[in-house]
């Protein structure tokens, strides 16, 4: 009986060990995507970004709301691990008209981070290949996809970079919309869209 509780206690101690969720610095790991990690914002960088911004240019205007997200659980095309993310949400105006406005979906509370239309999952610092000449030794760049929730063009792959910094003490934000992907004809027969409502390129928007 000692001997059945002795190797019973064993293998729950073996169960425990694989269950462990090793935590690695999301800006570091690479091993990020792995499964059985927890990739942390450690510093707490995708604050930063949290909040409100706003572009303006006559009258057209891009407003974009952030949201970190921690310790969320991805089990999405086989992958198993966790992580932190920037989430958000945004609306753009053009010639004084609602283009696309998909600020409502920041207030649920998905599950899958992957249902928000605009999800940051890795960051970048000063010296980093992803920074390039664009990041001072203070600035922090975030990269991950966004998505158009109307329009789901096949072939296409939606990504963003995104820098913070302080200009005369004025919070803004640089952020680039492109798309890296190869839009797809099915038989012979052009897609229903080609291009996203929110148009693609560069924006700067400051902190409300």
């Amino acid at each position: 009986m000692k001997q059945i509780l002795l190797l019973i206690l064993f293998c729950s101690g073996i169960i425990s060990c694989k269950a462990q969720i090793i935590e690695e610095p999301i800006y570091s790991s690479e091993n990020y995507g792995e499964d059985g990690y927890y990739f942390k914002d450690t510093n707490n960088d995708f604050n930063r970004f949290e909040g409100t911004w706003v572009y303006t240019n006559g009258t057209t205007s891009l407003e974009i709301q952030f949201v970190k997200k921690t310790n969320i659980h991805i089990q999405d095309l086989g992958d198993n691990f966790y992580t932190d993310a920037l989430v958000g949400e945004y609306k753009y105006i053009q010639f004084g008209s609602t283009v696309v406005n998909t600020l409502m979906n920041l207030s649920a509370n998905h599950s899958n981070p992957y249902e928000y239309n605009i999800i940051g999952d890795y960051i970048s610092k000063y010296g980093d290949p992803l920074c390039g000449d664009l990041c001072n030794p203070n600035d922090i760049v975030i990269t991950g996809g966004w998505g158009d929730p109307e329009r789901d063009i096949e072939g296409s792959s939606p990504e963003f970079y995104m820098r913070h910094y302080e200009e005369d003490g004025v919070e803004k934000i640089y952020i680039r919309f492109k798309d890296v992907g190869n839009i797809t004809i099915n038989n012979g027969e052009p897609q229903e869209h080609t291009t996203y409502r929110l148009p693609l390129g560069v924006y700067t928007l400051t902190k409300q």
